[in-house]
């Protein structure tokens, strides 16, 4: 649409009808005033008037159904709808200006959830609507869309509501959260409406402005899970959703000084279980506590020998026994230790030593080494043979010094001790040796034929005399059977 003010013709018409209604006069002349105030401003027909320079001024971006208000130095012109133009007539310069929003009431135009929105939630806007022209040109007013977005939420103070340009990312926060108690909230869960730039679940989000917006903040029941302990780093303690899985856990044991901890034994409160890490359901404020008991370091020191405890953690208070696994340890090279004495927190010379946790507490066992004598021998009875301290002197001996040779020894063959071998090379039946480590001695025998002998020449002696007693005793027997038959023979037969 184009528009053109004939001024000039105006105030021609006016000065005719002067002669002819006197009374008319004052009006006429107020409006050949304002006529001529406006004249600079305006395209006239007759271009040999007051105006030299003209500018169009045209209008897009708006639909048609909009008009914008045209002001020209400050002072309405005309409203022009989208696609509209209008001409203006001026001589040196002329300030344009249009309605920066269109409509007007467009700050009033709030969505209000379940109303009905003032202009279906738009508006438009140009981002500069005054303009000032020195010279004749043509120039474009644009405006741009503008959509109206209604962030509402039931807590909180959301943010977000207002007009924002089609195309934009609006940003939306939800806002605060509600806490009904200090261990009872109102949390913030999703976004319902879109698109949005991130998750629905981020609170701190955009929403694409692609038409009028309502975007609406859901919130769920949250619940504060407290995690209670005296040491370890407890971890899961915070705000949780109605039924959700809370992960928590504790570090144990905690060292509490040299050779003191503490070691978790198990959750009470809320929750009962004895597994450092664990998860529970979340449908209520919950409160969980850790329990410790408190443990000292009881260092056992066989010292080379051995016993039935080990070094470790013993609970306080508790009473414990450590005992040497027996008095004597046996080795294969037939050495031995002896357990002569615990030391330390205990000092007793019984095998078990009981302790009394109430603090970190060290034991020493004390062994004394002994070597085993071994005495060997063939014939007698050997003595001597045992265990002996290390260093000591062992005494050791065979008896008798003389034995019969078995069956012959009715004959006079015996054996006879020589001497000793091994770890001892003495003569004599009965010797000593100095144990510094396990000893052996044999005792070596020797054949003595000296009674055999003695026996025998006695045997001869009397076997001989024997013989020579029995021939004397037949050479009388002889004379006399000799003189026996002598007799008979001469004497004489008695007759028949």
């Amino acid at each position: 649409m184009s528009l053109t003010i004939p001024i000039r013709r105006i105030q021609v018409k006016a000065l005719k009808e002067k002669a002819k209604c006197p009374a008319a006069l004052t009006s006429i002349k107020a409006v050949v005033l304002v006529l001529s105030v406006l004249g600079p401003f305006l395209s006239l027909e007759d271009a040999s008037a007051a105006t030299t320079q003209q500018v169009t001024i045209s209008i897009q971006g708006l639909p048609s159904a909009f008009t914008t208000k045209v002001h020209v130095n400050s002072s309405y012109l005309t409203s022009l709808p989208g696609g509209g133009s209008v001409t203006i007539g001026f001589n040196t310069s002329v300030t344009v200006s249009v309605q920066q929003y269109v409509p007007e009431n467009y700050h009033t135009s709030i969505w209000t959830p379940g109303g009905a929105l003032p202009n279906s939630g738009i508006t438009f806007y140009v981002p500069s609507n005054t303009r000032t022209f020195t010279s004749s040109t043509s120039h474009t007013f644009t405006y741009y869309a503008l959509y109206y977005l209604q962030v509402i939420s039931k807590y909180g103070n959301p943010m977000g509501s207002g007009w924002h340009a089609a195309g934009s990312w609006a940003p939306i926060i939800a806002g605060d959260i509600q806490e009904a108690t200090s261990k009872v909230r109102q949390g913030f869960s999703s976004w319902k409406g879109g698109p949005l730039r991130d998750s629905p679940s981020n609170p701190a989000n955009a929403i694409l402005m692609d038409g009028p917006k309502l975007v609406e903040a859901k919130w769920t029941t949250q619940y504060y899970f407290t995690v209670e302990s005296a040491y370890g780093n407890p971890t899961g303690a915070g705000w949780y959703n109605s039924g959700a899985e809370a992960s928590f856990s504790i570090s144990t044991p905690v060292g509490a000084g040299e050779g003191i901890r503490n070691v978790f034994t198990g959750w009470s409160g809320d929750y009962s279980g004895v597994s450092p890490n664990a998860t529970l359901s979340i449908t209520a404020p919950t409160r969980i506590v850790a329990e410790w008991r408190k443990q000292y370091f009881l260092s056992v020191n066989p010292n080379g020998g051995k016993t039935d405890t080990k070094s470790g953690w013993v609970d306080e208070g508790k009473q414990i026994a450590v005992t040497a696994v027996t008095p004597i340890l046996e080795d294969a090279n037939n050495s031995r230790l002896v357990f002569t004495n615990w030391k330390g927190a205990v000092s007793t010379t019984s095998p078990t030593a009981s302790v009394s946790m109430d603090s970190p507490k060290e034991l020493f066992a004390e062994w004394s080494r002994q070597y085993l004598l071994a005495v060997q021998t063939e014939f007698g009875k050997p003595t001597g043979a045992r265990w002996y301290n290390a260093d000591s002197t062992a005494e050791f001996s065979v008896d008798p010094a003389t034995v019969p040779a078995g069956i012959w020894g009715w004959a006079g063959l015996e054996y006879v001790f020589s001497h000793w071998s091994g770890d001892s090379s003495s003569t004599t039946p009965t010797s000593s040796i100095a144990m510094r480590g396990p000893r052996v001695v044999n005792a070596v025998w020797e054949l003595s034929l000296i009674k055999f002998y003695m026996i025998l020449g006695a045997v001869i002696v009397i076997s001989t005399s024997v013989l020579l007693w029995r021939r004397g005793k037949l050479r009388s027997s002889s004379n006399r059977l000799a003189s026996l038959r002598r007799w008979i023979l001469r004497t004489p037969k008695e007759p028949q």
